[in-house]
């Protein structure tokens, strides 16, 4: 690709927190953190994971594109790999003994580039964590990797 589409561009749209279970979220991931066609944990992040939507993002290889702010260019990382995880399939909530229970959702955050920019997020009691116990960070990436399928290979 060339290009960004323009397609990807968000025109200031509402910000659509309707999600089906089936609906799925696409990742990039570079290519040290995978086994062949399996994602590694240390390529999942316990709180703020950023995804493109299928439904505001249909082509998975959209995620592919990343503006570099040095450059002030858009990228399109040809050589990482793109994984999916539908909605309802997103752990949660985790949970580990003498740990606090954290659950886990998906919204949608549009930035100008990227309409179906969305982030998975990490609640307690309906208020935002940013600091997970370590044990249940390992818990959500672990049972998160489970669930997520290769969508394209890296080139």
């Amino acid at each position: 690709m060339t290009a960004r589409p323009e397609a990807m561009h968000w025109d200031g749209e509402t910000v659509d927190n309707d999600f089906l279970p089936e609906e799925r979220l696409f990742l990039r991931i570079p290519p040290q953190h995978t086994d062949g066609e399996r994602l590694l944990p240390t390529a999942v992040r316990s709180t703020d994971q950023s995804v493109n939507r299928e439904k505001y993002g249909p082509k998975p290889e959209w995620v592919l594109w990343r503006f570099n702010e040095r450059t002030g260019k858009d990228e399109f990382l040809v050589a990482w790999a793109v994984f999916a995880i539908k909605v309802g399939e997103i752990p949660s909530p985790v949970s580990v003994p003498n740990a606090d229970a954290v659950e886990y959702r998906v919204e949608h955050d549009p930035i100008p580039l990227n309409s179906s920019h969305s982030e998975i997020r990490a609640f307690k009691n309906d208020n935002r964590k940013a600091d997970i116990n370590k044990r249940v960070a390992a818990e959500f990436k672990k049972e998160f990797c489970k669930v997520c399928g290769l969508v394209r290979r890296p080139a």
